[in-house]
């Protein structure tokens, strides 16, 4: 029986191409676009393309918040965080000013320039490669220095090396995913990011 997927579509971002990779790896997917509809899936992914703040709002607004800790939380479901929405599990954010995050992960969300980088363009967009730094099932069968596809200006730093999967480097060091309990969060986009991508997405299915 497939392994049913519910993603998150709080009003954040285009899911399609995160739709098709999940159905390309096998998964059931559902489209939660209400928050009582998480409970469908056997996992559950939270996409997000745009800034900190807004997609924070919206996942007040429409309720979704309540309903993913209880997913999580009391049911104990693995939930993946992709791109902006790996950023939404941590504490909070540059962009997002005082609204805070899920701080379901010790780390804050910092901008690029913030960080100290110099002579590169922000967004950091295109291909790069992840370090990674232990062995988990998220990263099973995949080679160190990968390549996978990013576009994003703000950047991940993790309180406790625990929590860091990858790192990459683009001028400055960076959390490119983490692993903390049920808990995942990928900074790059796997459903863009070709073999690779789709590889660690059916680990995440699967596992």
């Amino acid at each position: 029986m497939a392994v049913k997927v519910a993603v998150a579509d709080y009003g954040c971002g285009n899911i399609k191409s995160v739709v098709n990779a999940l159905n390309v790896v096998g998964a059931e997917v559902h489209i939660a676009k209400d928050a009582s509809e998480l409970a469908l899936g056997d996992k559950i992914i939270l996409p997000g393309v745009g800034a900190f703040r807004e997609a924070m709002e919206h996942l007040h607004t429409r309720d979704f918040i309540g309903s993913l800790k209880d997913e999580v939380f009391d049911k104990g479901k693995d939930i993946l965080g992709i791109c902006l929405g790996m950023q939404l599990l941590c504490r909070g954010s540059d962009e997002g000013g005082d609204i805070p995050g899920l701080a379901w992960v010790d780390a804050d969300v910092k901008h690029f320039n913030s960080l100290g980088l110099q002579g590169l363009k922000v967004p950091h967009m295109g291909w790069n490669e992840l370090m990674i730094q232990r062995s988990h099932t998220l990263v099973g069968g995949i080679d160190q220095c990968s390549d996978v596809y990013f576009v994003h200006s703000h950047a991940v730093q993790c309180d406790h090396l625990d929590d860091v999967l990858t790192y990459t480097d683009y001028g400055v060091k960076f959390v490119s995913s983490f692993a903390k309990d049920n808990i995942f969060g990928m900074q790059f986009h796997p459903e863009k990011s070709h073999k690779v991508g789709l590889h660690i997405l059916k680990n995440f299915v699967e596992a």
